[in-house]
């Protein structure tokens, strides 16, 4: 009988799909073993770039402390992010279009932005206004010019044990 090295790649990879999804049995101790511990998900952090006209650069930020900022805290206690933060370029690379600023949001694991409900975020934390017209002063605040998602590999804080 002659196994080819896809057979044998196959059986291998069912044979590894079998014994991962199998109950553990009892060991001589009698004690069935325990799983490892589930690695916890990796950081990303969703970096958008803004430009803001010269300026607007208060009306920018205004807009983000005042309305945004208050959704991102809803997020957050939901446990949707991480955490949330607007920031701006204290060192300027390029300058020819104008000031750079950006937000950057945590995410434990991959993030999906098709998920968030801005809408229904923005009735929770402002209920007295109007979605569109958020969105329409977000639009002429600021223009999204780059988006990056970053993977957090290792990290030091208060707190933290390390991002894996």
């Amino acid at each position: 009988m002659t196994i080819s090295a896809g057979q044998l790649a196959g059986a291998v990879v069912v044979s590894f799909c079998l014994g991962a999804f199998m109950t553990p049995v009892a060991t001589q101790g009698g004690q069935a073993p325990q799983p490892p511990a589930a690695a916890p998900q990796p950081t990303f952090m969703l970096v958008e770039f803004m430009q803001v006209e010269r300026g607007k650069e208060n009306d920018w930020l205004k807009l983000e402390r005042e309305t945004w900022k208050a959704m991102h805290q809803l997020r957050v206690k939901e446990g949707s992010i991480q955490s949330w933060a607007a920031i701006a370029q204290a060192v300027p690379g390029d300058t020819s279009q104008g000031p750079i600023y950006g937000t950057v949001t945590t995410f434990r694991g991959w993030p999906d932005p098709t998920k968030t409900d801005w809408t229904g975020l923005i009735k929770k934390a402002h209920p007295q206004a109007q979605a569109d017209t958020i969105f329409q002063q977000a639009e002429a605040a600021r223009r999204i010019v780059r988006s990056e998602i970053w993977q957090v590999l290792d990290q030091t804080s208060a707190g933290a044990s390390g991002g894996k």
